[in-house]
């Protein structure tokens, strides 16, 4: 039963439409890079990030996101370098990415910066329906094996004050297109990010910091997530957040000596009809080192 809804779920047309999308993330705002590049190096140190991702978790072939990325900041931190390596699945169709990132910042006094950063590398994207048991043998979307890789560049600028930090960013500027023996389709459309959060210390040890990230995609509806986080004595964290009122999750994170952090996320749908079992889970792991000179060495939570 489970290959059967498998096979219909991942049918030509759905795998298409889902290569066009950019690997969806819960915990963006502890892990800002995967969707602007301008956080490059803001930590003033070399960030080391991991992150993992499965949806749907009842069914065979799920949605799986690997993401590693790491930067670090120079020049008396006013510019940042770093890499973004991300592979995302579904079924029989592997989209892979690497980038190179550097960002530059420009300081405006009173703890408030501009960030502004690029991203550039390949993008690959891979088919291999011989995985699948489609209940149609004979349906010519099933054939289309093989691959194809294409460059392309990002963008995205943050402005942050100790309080407010705005984002916005195309991650990936340029629409991708690849020809099969059904006929050409696009398997990226250009995606835009605009986040928006903001830092309240309701006392020393607890900070409360509201956050909202609107992500549009070229041709399709746009799609709001809504969140706060709870961070108690600048260490752990708690959250609750919802995409488009229709799913929503907690969001749980702790910090080992300051520089050692993990985090978890698990998410439900929340819509009538839904099928038991399409449930989400999101694990991260990060490290902050100060290996320069000017870089921080003792963590500034944001």
């Amino acid at each position: 039963m489970k290959k059967l809804i498998l096979s219909f779920l991942f049918s030509g047309s759905m795998l298409a439409l889902y290569a066009q999308q950019d690997p969806i993330y819960a915990q963006y705002l502890l892990n800002p890079i995967v969707i602007n590049p301008a956080h490059a190096g803001v930590n003033n140190n070399l960030t080391l990030n991991a992150s993992y991702r499965t949806q749907w978790t009842a069914l065979e072939g799920q949605p799986k996101t690997l993401h590693i990325n790491g930067s670090i900041s120079l020049a008396e931190n006013r510019i940042g370098i770093g890499v973004n390596i991300t592979q995302d699945k579904l079924g029989a169709v592997t989209n892979g990415e690497f980038n190179g990132v550097v960002s530059y910042r420009l300081h405006l006094g009173n703890q408030r910066f501009i960030s502004f950063g690029m991203q550039a590398g390949v993008m690959n994207f891979k088919n291999d329906y011989s995985a699948l048991t489609p209940y149609d043998v004979d349906d010519p979307a099933f054939s289309d094996n093989g691959s194809a890789t294409r460059f392309n560049i990002g963008a995205g600028v943050i402005f942050r004050t100790k309080k407010l930090t705005l984002g916005l960013s195309v991650p990936r500027m340029l629409p991708a297109t690849i020809k099969t023996q059904s006929g050409s389709f696009a398997v990226y459309k250009q995606h835009y990010y605009l986040f928006a959060g903001y830092a309240i210390e309701a006392n020393p040890n607890l900070c409360v910091q509201p956050t909202v990230l609107l992500r549009k995609v070229e041709g399709a509806s746009s799609s709001v997530d809504l969140g706060v986080n709870f961070h108690f004595h600048h260490l752990h964290t708690a959250g609750l957040f919802t995409r488009n009122l229709k799913s929503c999750g907690v969001l749980l994170q702790t910090r080992v000596k300051e520089r050692l952090r993990f985090g978890y996320v698990f998410e439900i749908p929340v819509t009538k009809n839904t099928i038991t079992g399409f449930t989400t889970h999101e694990f991260t792991v990060g490290l902050l080192l100060a290996v320069l000179k000017n870089h921080d060495t003792k963590f500034k939570p944001h």
